[in-house]
């Protein structure tokens, strides 16, 4: 749109620049003829519209000309231009909220200024002309600083990577900004808007909810003071205010009424225009004027839908862009005569005037609206998932009249395809719904949108239902959920023992920790994306990047055949099995790389990348089903030797009872929110300088080596932390960082390589899903006598990272059976590589052995407890993988849980529910796990004295991702030297001074490396002693001063190798009891309670243990209840590749009242410091939920005389679980 000081306008039939004439400046009204088309227009003049954008970051303004495309986001122009790299990166879709940042915005349903916390990446740079946005920089940080926020959020250890840390404390801040005196119910519903893998949400959930009103005296910290929420900002550097400096030419604002007063805006660029008009009649001019024009309205209502902002819109999609948020008619809001919204109302917007209208007669939806809309995405995208099947009954009854129906009802469903007609009894077969691979099977929606009609009928008749069929009128509730813990800690000891939270906490919540990513661009430096197949099990007929690189600043696109003379195409260094880095021609599976483009801008290489035109020969049916590739034998050649212990097959023969039965188990994606990423640089000696977020040193710089051809000594790699990591860093950031080397090395200049989600998600493996079939034998008592399984393992198309020589470790859980016959089968699909996650082949095998003890116990009509109890290990047997059982306490862990948590008064309290409700059953399960913890592997680790002040620096070859390993080995070193922890400073990770690492993973690396901490610090004690004898009273900076006068070495290496007689160091034991409730209508369930025992030796941090075990418990409930994978049946491309199909747990899936505590007076003289591990044993143990959900559905199937064993498979999907009810349209009665 012209302004005033642009002399020129488009003509609307032919789009040609015409000049205006000075004279005209002024005018409403200009009258031409179009100098190239003969158009006569007569257009109005916009008086006063802008060509830039000037809004405010932590109180600094900042003017935004056409110098950026406009399909450029708010969150990529703060982390590009540095204003704020606090504010993270991940999905740009809005899911997983760690781009929040507060906004303050006019809102036209009070009519006032309001902050909002919103996702950055969903609104483009453009929309925010007049806004007022406050990033992590502007809260506070380390040096002038923490906010209130970021206090409670560390002092409740709520930061473990850290990733998701800022964003976190901008949620709350929103909401603080808008309702400084919460309650914990209202703080519940915002914190659901950024995911977090890492922590399980308790800690932060607590943090947040101690700031309410209401929040109980255990939640420490009160509600904030106004002060301390609104921090004075400095208007020069943009940090908080200190105080020092008082120009008032750097006092700049920029006004909220700058929103509700701002003008028209028109910003041309050389390949697109983006135009704000304020008027529905500028907005029909626009059109007009560039109906000829690849032309889109805009606005951050409904930006969130698109995959990614920058693919959507960018110039080679439309070259004209209309942002209609600033136009006032659109904010419509009318109640009466009916109800109108308009279209520019955010769903916030419309949840507000909902819930203030829940008193309004004339509009009794509004209560019900306001809480749907509390489902729908989360909050920070409401302010700027979809369900399998919603529904919507609004009609007029006389319930004095048998509940008649008087006016045409409203039945409205979604996620059904077909038309309704007749009554309840015919609705079964009215409806029909569309067949769809990302949604549940037909049946559930069928049988679900009845279930929501009989709800509805239950709900509107009352009393004439009988009380028992009342539960089925309302879904679950879930009420503010809770937390209790308990662990002991040795002050004599301290730092020892000492519960504290990471030591770097402060720094990850105030955003200042920097990941790869954040890392500032070099000069010259550029970015690379992987161009992936969109066809599986085929062969690459031909490539053509024409299209591509025609886009502004591609440079470059790299295939297999680039790779320098003498490199290798592979990134599977450890194993025999071969993977390429970049695909030579035969495609195994859709989402595999194929490519590299290299352009000069992330988002323009992510955009060209998919713009490579590929095409495909000898196209195969790709192979996705894990039964389907069973049937067809579709087997690695290699596999792993049977175990056997005893004879089985005589065992289970003579037995007096005999079963068998089958179980599966999905996969899981790992859901790092730090994405695969590299950087990689050529240095002045021949060689690459690397940083890359893995869990593996040594793999990284071998498979640069490999590929470029050149030394090891040659790379120099880097890692100083990850923002999760959950095993998928293990074996799988090779193939990014040898593509990113190579690109680096062809380029010659240093590269960045950062996944975005949806590729991250389509080309690399997931958790092993498995089916196992058993064969036992046991007796009337249900004691075990033989067990013979074969364990079919979806490898994808490499077996490389299969892992089955670890399930011998975990089948056997807490279980001894005196004959064994384990065959583990490696099978081959048309998929990425699976890999290691969290708990690797733990997971599965031991949720096998747990269903074998559901179903053994279901056959005998007993208690799965009390089958459970009669197998135990006893002190001093051999696991199956060999391992002595030292120590073994699994039977004092469940006595002690049953005491605790009451589990046998419970039970009957759950019998008595059932009892007394037709459509709510509740189950309880009890679950014991050991966990067998291995140190097969080698850690070398560095500590200095400094001469001049005596600090200690610690260089580990353990990566620190959030587990806490860097605050262990920190503690471990300040208590071995005597030390001060604030005297610890723990080093990033390099390949020199840690080389021959081996992978930090399976729960040892905090182990080994503080034994190797300890061996460093033996060295520096007895080189040191000499002079501790002579100084025995001096302070520790003399006594290292006077050290190094003697020239005493004040530095040591450790190279951790430790013997273990058996493959197990030791052993873990813990147990939970979970108790469900499930909504038997719909399939929906919650946990009400879960009580944890767990056996951590004596602790060397509680507070980071306590933290591990959640997080880790939390991760398996993702993989046991919400997660699964789906493929594209045709081409095998991977469907859930992103927020909105895929489902991780979020807070409100935590236990309602969740209960963890730490074994007591139980040392482990095996452990480092008579500790034990805790990163991954109590994500087996989650299972516990699946059995207690079982057990509710059992209950169900009992009412309809269905009371037999079935399988109920992991993940136990809503849908699975509505299922296993075996509702019938029959059964839905009023109960009388």
């Amino acid at each position: 749109m012209p302004g005033t000081d642009d002399p020129s306008l488009l003509c609307p039939a032919c789009g040609t620049k015409q000049n205006v004439s000075p004279g005209s400046a002024g005018q409403e009204e200009y009258a031409r003829t179009c100098i190239s088309c003969g158009f006569f227009m007569k257009l109005r003049l916009q008086q006063g519209a802008s060509d830039g954008v000037t809004f405010t970051v932590n109180g600094t303004q900042i003017t935004v000309g056409d110098e950026f495309n406009p399909a450029t986001s708010l969150n990529e122009y703060l982390r590009r231009t540095g204003v704020s790299r606090g504010t993270k990166q991940l999905c740009i879709e809005g899911g997983c909220g760690v781009c929040l940042v507060a906004v303050k915005l006019y809102d036209p349903v009070s009519a006032t200024s309001q902050v909002y916390a919103v996702n950055s990446c969903l609104v483009q740079l453009y929309m925010c002309d007049g806004w007022e946005i406050t990033t992590i920089e502007g809260l506070g940080n380390v040096r002038t600083g923490l906010h209130a926020i970021q206090k409670r959020l560390t002092k409740y250890n709520g930061a473990q990577c850290g990733f998701c840390s800022p964003a976190q404390v901008m949620n709350m801040y929103g909401l603080l900004q808008r309702n400084p005196t919460p309650t914990m119910q209202q703080v519940r519903t915002p914190t659901i808007s950024t995911w977090c893998y890492s922590t399980g949400y308790r800690p932060i959930l607590d943090a947040m909810k101690s700031f309410a009103s209401d929040a109980p005296p255990s939640l420490q910290g009160g509600m904030i003071d106004i002060e301390d929420l609104n921090p004075k900002m400095c208007k020069k550097t943009g940090e908080r205010c200190e105080g020092k400096c008082n120009n008032k030419k750097d006092k700049k604002s920029c006004s909220s009424a700058r929103q509700r007063n701002s003008g028209s805006l028109s910003n041309v660029g050389a390949r697109a225009g983006w135009f704000k008009p304020t008027t529905l009649q500028e907005l029909y001019t626009l059109l007009h004027q560039h109906r000829a024009d690849n032309h889109r309205l805009v606005s951050t209502i409904y930006i969130h839908w698109l995959c990614s902002v920058f693919k959507e819109i960018g110039p080679w999609m439309y070259n004209i862009l209309i942002d209609v948020k600033g136009i006032r008619e659109l904010y419509r809001i009318e109640f009466t005569p009916s109800l109108v919204w308009g279209a520019n109302l955010t769903l916030t917007n419309i949840h507000d005037l909902c819930d203030k209208a829940r008193s309004n007669a004339s509009l009794p939806y509004a209560a019900v609206f306001a809480e749907h809309i509390k489902k729908v995405a989360n909050n920070g995208v409401r302010n700027a998932d979809h369900g399998h099947v919603i529904a919507g009954f609004n009609m007029k009854i006389d319930k004095t009249n048998n509940c008649t129906v008087l006016q045409r009802p409203t039945i409205v469903f979604q996620g059904i395809n077909g038309t309704l007609v007749n009554s309840l009894s015919m609705l079964n077969m009215e409806l029909t719904p569309a067949s769809d691979p990302l949604l549940a099977s037909a049946d559930y929606r069928r049988s679900t949108a009845v279930s929501f009609f009989y709800k509805y009928v239950l709900d509107v008749c009352g009393d004439k239902v009988a009380q028992r069929y009342r539960s089925g009128r309302t879904s679950l509730v879930r009420p503010v959920s809770s937390a209790k813990h308990s662990y002991d800690t040795r002050q004599e000891e301290w730092p020892l023992n000492q519960p504290i939270t990471s030591i770097d906490a402060d720094y990850l919540v105030s955003g200042m920790s920097r990941y790869l990513d954040d890392v500032p661009l070099e000069p010259g430096e550029l970015h690379a994306a992987f161009v992936l197949s969109t066809q599986g099990n085929a062969e690459i007929a031909s490539m053509d990047a024409q299209l591509a690189l025609s886009l502004p600043g591609v440079l470059r696109f790299i295939q297999a055949s680039d790779i320098p003379p003498g490199g290798k195409n592979s990134f599977s260094t450890f194993t025999s099995a071969s993977e390429e880095i970049l695909c030579s021609g035969r495609v195994e599976y859709a989402g595999q790389p194929i490519g590299i483009i290299v352009a000069d801008d992330p988002q323009m290489a992510s955009t060209a990348a998919s713009m490579v035109r590929v095409t495909y020969r000898n196209v195969q049916p790709p192979l996705l089903d894990l039964r389907t590739a069973i049937n067809q034998k579709s087997f690695f050649p290699n596999q792993e030797d049977p175990v056997i212990r005893g004879d089985p097959d005589s065992a289970i023969k003579q037995s007096p009872r005999r079963l068998t039965g089958s179980v599966e188990i999905g996969d899981q994606y790992h859901f790092y929110l730090e994405s695969q990423s590299s950087r990689c640089a050529p240095n002045d000696t021949g060689g690459m300088d690397v940083r890359a977020t893995t869990q593996w040193v040594d793999i990284i710089v071998r498979v640069v080596a490999d590929i470029l051809n050149i030394p090891v000594s040659s790379v120099n790699l880097e890692v100083e932390r990850l923002g999760g990591a959950f095993g998928g860093k293990v074996t799988r950031n090779p193939i990014v960082s040898g593509a990113c080397a190579l690109a680096a090395y062809i380029m010659q200049r240093p590269v960045r390589l950062v996944m975005d989600l949806h590729t991250n998600m389509k080309a690399l493996g997931k958790r092993h899903s498995v089916i196992a079939e058993y064969e036992v034998g046991f007796t009337e008592e249900g004691k075990l006598n033989g067990i013979k399984v074969t364990y079919y393992d979806d490898c994808g198309y490499s077996d490389a990272d299969a892992f089955l020589s670890y399930v011998t470790t975990f089948v056997d859980s807490s279980y001894f059976c005196p004959n064994w016959n384990f065959t583990s089968v490696a099978v081959k699909t048309n998929k990425a590589t699976n890999t290691a996650c969290r708990s690797p082949q733990g997971v599965p095998a031991q949720f096998m052995i747990e269903t074998i003890m559901e179903h053994i116990a279901k056959t005998l009509n007993k208690d799965p407890t009390e089958i459970r109890k009669n197998n135990f290990y006893q002190e001093g047997q051999f696991s199956l993988n060999g391992s002595k059982l030292e120590n073994c306490n699994i039977g004092l862990v469940v006595s002690q849980l049953e005491t605790s948590s009451d589990f046998e008064a419970r039970k009957r309290q759950v019998a008595e529910f059932n009892q007394a409700n037709r459509w709510r059953k509740r189950g309880i399960s009890l679950v014991p796990t050991r966990y067998g913890i291995g140190w097969g592997a080698h850690y070398s680790v560095f500590v200095a004295i400094y001469n001049s002040d005596g600090s200690v620096a610690i260089e580990h070859g353990g990566i620190d991702m959030g587990q806490g390993i860097s605050t262990k080995v920190a503690q471990v070193c300040a208590y071995e030297l005597g030390v001060p922890l604030s005297l610890i400073r723990v080093k990033k990770n390099s390949s020199t001074a840690n080389a021959n690492s081996t992978f930090t993973a399976g729960s040892m690396g905090s182990d080994l490396c503080s034994l190797g901490v300890i061996q460093c610090c033996q060295q520096l004690k007895a080189n040191m002693a000499p002079v501790r004898m002579r100084m025995p009273t001096a302070p520790w900076k003399d006594i290292v001063s006077e050290c190094y006068r003697s020239g005493i070495d004040l530095s040591a290496h450790a190279f951790t190798n430790p013997f273990s007689q058996y493959h197990s160091r030791y052993s873990v034991y813990t147990a939970a009891v979970a108790e469900a409730e499930v909504d038997v209508l719909t399939g929906q369930s919650q946990l009400n309670r879960v009580d944890i025992l767990y056996d951590c030796g004596e602790s060397l941090s509680p507070e980071i243990d306590l933290g591990q075990m959640e997080g880790g418990f939390m991760l398996g409930l993702g993989c046991h209840l919400l997660e699964e994978s789906k493929y594209h049946p045709t081409t095998g491309a991977l469907l859930t590749d992103g927020t909105w199909e895929y489902k991780p747990p979020l807070p409100k899936d935590l236990p309602v009242d969740f209960r963890v505590s730490f074994l007591r007076n139980a040392p482990n003289p095996l452990g480092v410091l008579r500790s034990k591990a805790t990163g991954e044993p109590t994500v087996p143990l989650s299972s516990v939920a699946v059995f207690a959900i079982k057990h509710a559905v059992e209950a169900a199937r009992a009412e309809i005389g269905q009371d037999t064993y079935f399988t109920l498979n992991s993940p136990a999907l809503v849908q699975h679980v509505q299922t296993a009810c075996q509702v019938k349209p029959e059964q839905l009665t009023f109960g009388n």
